[in-house]
């Protein structure tokens, strides 16, 4: 592993545009060693088929030689206990929402253990290994039947179930233990589930780290601006101003002196339904750039008109960072302040990074005004205090900002892509429709 990997935060923020490169570089093939709950991924030679015989079952058709129990009947269930947490604790404590804290002690020790949440937030379904605790506020697997069940296979199935839609509405939705006891499992053989898991949660480990990836190098994106945006590139002398030491050669500016708010409304009944819109829906919060839209039919308000390279700020809730450039023209929610650049003064690479800093985020936050819809206003933004480098220097900032951007996306992306992966894979091997076919020399076949 390149000693990049093991790079302090400091180190991180210093890089030059290629030295970002080859970091981004090896990121992407860099191997995971982090622990989880899941099973060893796979190793034998795997093939699927078409299921062709189905039996009606109380449940819908399943395969033929699958059977279905009732969870109590490969699965013994019990309340998890109020847990004694402490700092650094030897064992993980798990709650309805997963690990909470440590302890010294622990509750169960088993090869695989089941969590479901059962109060607060009821249904969730999560999988331990090894010496745990399990908070009062949680549904576990004491035990359970190895000849009859792989209980990987059953963490799967529980979470196509979507069981906190089952969870009685009250002050704090809840799930009961009989609930649980009663749903309806479908068992192909013990072989077959644990392949059908194994292929899952090799799924899983790749999704899991590029969301290991995408957190790294959004930390790294927010160390990257503070340190661009307080001296700059390349900067030997600094002056003290009123937001702090810049490079002697910036100037501090208003962002309202930079750049100019753009109100040109139009109303529902004069507007194109085919044309272009941007609600907040479609804004993915830190990103630089629009990358997805609807159409004006989706919306019967009025709505501003923007153009191509106008900065769409979201205004309401601003700690939301919903903030890009448009690529496109087109029209958006009044909930948008509209942007538009000096191009003589600041480049709007650069002003849409310096919205997405987390000193002006908590700025915008602070003239928030409204109860039930807090909004900004461009009146409250415009005042806000910006360093203002020469184009040109803004030009090498923004470049460092986005290719690390872009690369966030491509991850991003990514993710989406294996996600669907792994929706896709469940619906077709947990319901049997396709059935999976192992090389014999390993000992497992689908049936």
């Amino acid at each position: 592993m390149d000693n990049r990997d093991n790079q302090n935060p400091t180190e991180l923020k210093t890089m030059t545009t290629k030295k970002l490169t080859d970091y981004i570089k090896q990121s992407a093939s860099m191997q995971t060693t982090e622990k989880t709950g899941q099973p060893k991924p796979a190793q034998a030679r795997i093939q699927f088929k078409k299921e062709t015989e189905f039996q009606e079952t109380p449940m819908g058709k399943i395969p033929k030689k699958w059977h279905i129990v009732k969870l109590c009947q490969v699965a013994i269930l019990k309340n998890g206990q109020r847990p004694q947490l402490v700092e650094n604790g030897h064992f993980p404590v798990y709650g309805a929402n997963g690990v909470m804290g440590s302890t010294n002690q622990y509750l169960v020790d088993s090869d695989y253990t089941l969590i479901i949440g059962r109060v607060g937030a009821a249904g969730q379904v999560h999988l331990a290994r090894g010496r745990i605790w399990v908070s009062d506020n949680a549904i576990y697997t004491e035990n359970y039947d190895k000849n009859k069940v792989f209980l990987p296979y059953l963490y799967y199935l529980l979470i196509t179930k979507r069981l906190e839609r089952c969870a009685l509405k009250t002050t704090h939705p809840i799930i009961t233990q009989t609930f649980v006891k009663n749903i309806l499992v479908p068992l192909p053989s013990t072989d077959e589930q644990k392949v059908i898991a194994e292929i899952l949660s090799t799924v899983d480990l790749a999704i899991n780290r590029v969301r290991g990836l995408v957190e790294r190098a959004e930390k790294l994106k927010k160390g990257l601006m503070q340190e661009l945006f307080t001296k700059g590139i390349g900067h030997k002398e600094f002056k003290e101003t009123p937001i702090g030491k810049i490079p002697k050669e910036w100037r501090v500016v208003r962002l309202g002196e930079v750049c100019n708010p753009v109100r040109e409304i139009i109303e529902p009944r004069s507007s194109d339904i085919s044309a272009p819109y941007v609600g907040l829906e479609h804004v993915e919060p830190g990103r630089f750039f629009l990358t997805r839209w609807g159409t004006a039919e989706e919306a019967i308000s009025s709505k501003y008109k923007f153009r191509k390279g106008d900065i769409l700020y979201g205004r309401l809730r601003p700690y939301l960072d919903k903030c890009v450039i448009a690529t496109i023209d087109g029209l958006c929610s009044t909930d948008f302040i509209v942007i538009r650049a000096n191009a003589n003064l600041i480049l709007p690479e650069y002003m849409v990074a310096i919205l997405h800093t987390e000193k002006f985020i908590k700025y915008a936050t602070s003239t928030m005004r409204g109860t039930n819809h807090p909004r900004t206003s461009w009146e409250s933004i415009s005042r806000y205090l910006l360093p203002l480098p020469p184009i040109n220097e803004q030009a090498e900032i923004s470049n460092i900002l986005l290719s690390i951007d872009r690369y966030i996306g491509l991850l991003k992306n990514k993710h989406e892509l294996l996600s669907h992966i792994k929706r896709s894979l469940m619906n077709i091997l947990l319901t049997g429709k396709v059935r999976i076919i192992v090389d014999s020399s390993e000992g497992v076949s689908g049936g």
